[in-house]
Formats: C-alpha cells, sequence, structure tokens
C-alpha cells in the first residue's frame, strides 16, 4: 500500500512539474493529414488571419440599477472612438493590443460601446 501511494505521489509530482511545458489544444493544421485539402486552407488561414476568440469585460453598477448607459462621462470611460478619455477602457486595451510584447490580442479594438454612444448622439436614445 505505501508503495503504492509513493507511485502515486511520484507520479502526480511529475505531471505537476512537467504541466509546464504542455501547451493545450491542438492546432487544426496538426489535426489533418497532410495530404487533405484543408492543410492548405488552415496553413493560409493562420498566416493571414489573425483573430482569436472575443475579450469581453464586465462593468459592474455601484448599485442594483443597470449602469447609465446615456451617462457621457460613463460613455468616455469605456469607448474608442474619438472624444473618449485616453485612459477609458477600450483605449488601454486598445494600446496594449499594438505591443505585441505586451498582449496576446491581435488586431484593431473595437467597442460596441462607440456604437450606442454614436446612436445616442444622433438622437437615437
Amino acid at each position: 500500500v505505501v508503495a503504492v501511494l509513493a507511485f502515486a505521489a511520484a507520479w502526480l509530482a511529475c505531471l505537476c512539474a512537467a504541466r509546464a511545458w504542455l501547451q493545450l489544444g491542438l492546432e487544426q493544421q496538426e489535426a489533418l493529414p497532410s495530404a487533405s485539402y484543408l492543410a492548405d486552407f488552415f496553413e493560409t488561414l493562420s498566416r493571414l488571419v489573425r483573430v482569436g476568440p472575443p475579450l469581453f469585460f464586465v462593468v459592474r453598477p455601484t448599485s442594483h440599477s443597470p449602469p447609465p448607459f446615456e451617462d457621457e462621462r460613463l460613455l468616455r470611460g469605456l469607448c474608442t472612438s474619438a472624444g473618449c478619455s485616453r485612459r477609458s477602457l477600450g483605449n488601454i486595451v486598445a494600446a496594449n493590443a499594438r505591443d505585441p510584447g505586451k498582449t496576446l490580442i491581435s488586431g484593431g479594438v473595437t467597442s460596441w460601446v462607440d456604437d450606442l454612444a454614436g446612436w445616442i448622439r444622433s438622437g437615437g436614445g
């Protein structure tokens, strides 16, 4: 029994140590045979299109009511378009996305708050 527990503990320690070298997931190109017609597609896709999963931030209100999105100060603190605060959440994410050494975010940053602000300013709200 002691030998089995020692073996299990050693195995667990090895797995924990090897975890740093393991990568999650399987590349799409590696999951296909090299002769597959999809191999060229995925190669081109990975070379030309650098898009990953979306990035979401949840903004919670300070009270039990929903955030007042018609409040210009709140919108300027979240948006990325002209007239937004330089230190808005959207502009901070966009600035970090431009530096590949800081983050894995690729491409331009867009925010639905920009669309909402434009809609409110145009009299849609």
